[in-house]
């Protein structure tokens, strides 16, 4: 195995590869310090409600992640919880994650300083890798998977080091990899890239001939990662199938493939996702940020001599072959599921693509490196902000929860049970902090309600999500704390978060001059038990907008998926609004000024074939003049 230090050209830096470390490890605890504070995300939620270990075992295994499933075991029979081990889990993030980065990515000594930091910078601050730490019980499952990948390329390198040795280290990687997949399955790409990145910039560390790039090493690496990605796979898909049966359990639709009749709208779908990562705003990153992170790698891959051309093309078909494989994992799942920390892979391919770039002049990797370096100070603050969001978010449901359990017990002490009918999934003083299921209320995620409740207040409250029906009782109430928001059924007490007629939030379309506009990306979520619907603008826009009518335009918005089945037609004009997702009539409101000219539109949706939050359809949406 080649040394990190070894010089190409005898000039002597010292240790790259513990600059490289350290500044990792600087940036990742700046941008996610916030996250060694107690704070819940959903799925934190789950943990700590009322679920038997069998009960969550059960439940990682149907998503395939069988080694969670084990860990999880594992701490339930010591007494503990994985929300327990968060603090000592983000640690390990820090650490594992930036040993499995040094290893993978070589830097020369004769590379400047700031470059290296600045590489370092843009993996450790990234926002994308902050809304892991949100999940406070994926923590130490997420230390053990970036542990697991560092075993398993280090067991690689061992075996191209140590040929005799070579088949029993390939299967202990290989093994590595397969408990790394039962964790995430991200790990299939880390490795992937990682081994890609190897073979093709090793020969220019072992050798003085030069340091320009060769497309037989590129298209010899993408050969081996190709058989090493497909060997874990299979072993993984074995685990998973055995671990399955064992459990009596069928995946979800995170563990299904795409199907052919799929392909084309994914393809659609790909392209804007390429769009929103590198260029776009989101809630999570600006496109500031992002811009001057494509921009120096711009500046990186730029030939600004002759010699250096060949290298800028091999460095250029390397940054699309590991970004497709990055995206892979996202794009042949039967559901199309792009929330950000199923994108972090994609800047690791980005920073991968920079160490091809080390040929460049002093004066053009420095500037490079500035221009990284301004947009990782950004995404420090980005990741700041989004952690910071979440304890804002944690802090508003958790008065409102106390506040609600108070004023119910006060009027009507005898009532066994709370109902909440109107929840909205974002407070109205924040709503466009949320993105995917990042930063959503728990107070509108009928699973999730309850247990925050009880951490609320420190009782067993018995809360629920009102059904449709149960929604009608606040027709014409007044929204809570008003008096008249409280309706008492029986042993439950019903309460009227926000009037019946407005449950419901759409998304901005923009004015234009043209006669037809199209505005795809966007994706609509389940939210409730109930299926009620609301629109989270995706990968780019504002989460909690509205649809604005223009006079003399309407507005069609089509809907349809394999999961949820489903057509929507909407028109400003006549306020009229159809939907049939699973062939049967279903319930729709509407709610607007009766001008459509003047006011707004707001729309919810029943009675879906999968009333389920993980249900999602991919919409889009036409203006056209009558």
């Amino acid at each position: 195995m080649t040394s990190h230090n070894t010089p190409i050209n005898g000039h002597a830096t010292p240790r790259p590869g513990l600059l490289f470390f350290i500044a990792y490890a600087a940036f990742f605890f700046i941008s996610k310090f916030s996250g060694f504070l107690p704070g819940y995300a959903l799925d934190d939620y789950k943990i700590i409600s009322q679920l038997t270990p069998e009960d969550l075992s059960s439940f990682y295994v149907s998503q395939g992640r069988f080694t969670s499933a084990l860990v999880d075991d594992v701490l339930a029979a010591s007494n503990l919880r994985l929300t327990d081990l968060y603090i000592v889990g983000l640690l390990a993030i820090g650490v594992f994650s930036g040993l499995f980065f040094r290893a993978a990515l070589r830097f020369s000594p004769s590379t400047p300083r700031i470059f290296i930091i600045a590489c370092a910078a843009a993996l450790g601050s990234h926002p994308y890798l902050a809304e892991y730490t949100t999940f406070r019980q994926s923590a130490f499952l997420m230390a053990l998977f970036n542990l697991l990948c560092f075993g398993a390329f280090l067991a690689y390198l061992q075996a191209n080091a140590k040929p005799p040795e070579r088949w029993r280290y390939l299967f202990l990687s290989c093994s590595l990899a397969v408990l790394a997949l039962g964790v995430n399955q991200l790990a299939a790409a880390y490795l992937c890239i990682a081994l890609i990145a190897y073979h093709t910039s090793i020969p220019r560390f072992r050798t003085d001939s030069g340091a320009v790039l060769q497309p037989r090493n590129l298209m010899r690496a993408l050969v081996i990662s190709g058989c090493y990605g497909a060997a874990i796979t299979v072993g993984y898909l074995i685990v998973a199938v055995l671990s399955a049966y064992t459990f009596g359990q069928s995946g979800d639709g995170r563990t299904e493939l795409l199907s052919l009749a799929g392909l084309p709208q994914r393809i659609g779908e790909a392209a804007t996702l390429v769009a929103s990562i590198f260029f776009l705003d989101e809630v999570v990153a600006s496109s500031v940020s992002k811009l001057l992170l494509f921009a120096g790698l711009l500046a990186a891959l730029l030939p600004l001599s002759k010699q250096r051309f060949r290298s800028t093309a091999v460095a250029l078909v390397f940054f699309a072959a590991v970004t497709l494989i990055a995206l892979l994992p996202i794009l042949v799942s039967g559901t199309w599921w792009p929330v950000p920390r199923t994108l972090i892979v994609v800047i690791f391919a980005t920073v991968a693509t920079l160490c091809l770039c080390q040929d460049g002049s002093g004066v053009q990797l420095r500037a490079a490196a500035c221009l990284i370096l301004a947009g990782s100070v950004l995404f420090v603050g980005h990741s700041n902000a989004l952690l910071g969001n979440q304890l804002r978010l944690n802090r508003w449901d958790m008065e409102k929860a106390s506040q609600i359990v108070a004023v119910t017990a006060t009027r009507f002490p005898d009532a066994n049970r709370i109902v909440l009918s109107g929840s909205r999934w974002y407070h109205s003083s924040a709503p466009s902090i949320a993105q995917g299921d990042l930063n959503v209320s728990a107070l509108a995620i009928g699973w999730a309600v309850d247990p925050l409740f009880d951490e609320a207040t420190g009782k067993d409250v018995q809360v629920r999500l009102a059904s449709d029906e149960e929604n009608s009782t606040c027709n014409g109430r007044r929204e809570f704390p008003h008096p008249d928001s409280l309706v008492e059924i029986g042993d439950e007490v019903v309460v009227c978060l926000e009037s019946a007629s407005a449950h419901t939030t759409a998304v901005v379309v923009t004015p234009i001059e043209d006669d037809i506009t199209r505005l795809a990306g966007y994706q609509v979520f389940t939210r409730t038990d109930s299926g009620t619907l609301f629109v989270v603008p995706s990968p780019a826009g504002t989460a909690g907008a509205r649809v604005e009518a223009l006079s003399g335009h309407e507005l069609v918005v089509r809907a349809g998926s394999e999961e949820c089945g489903g057509r929507v037609v909407v028109t400003t004009a006549h306020r009229r609004i159809e939907l049939d997702p699973d062939g049967s009539p279903s319930v729709v409101m509407v709610s607007s000024a009766e001008d459509a000219d003047s006011g707004e539109i707001s729309v919810s949706m029943a009675d879906l074939a999968v009333p389920n939050w993980n249900c999602n359809v991919s919409f889009d949406y036409y203006r056209g003049r009558h």
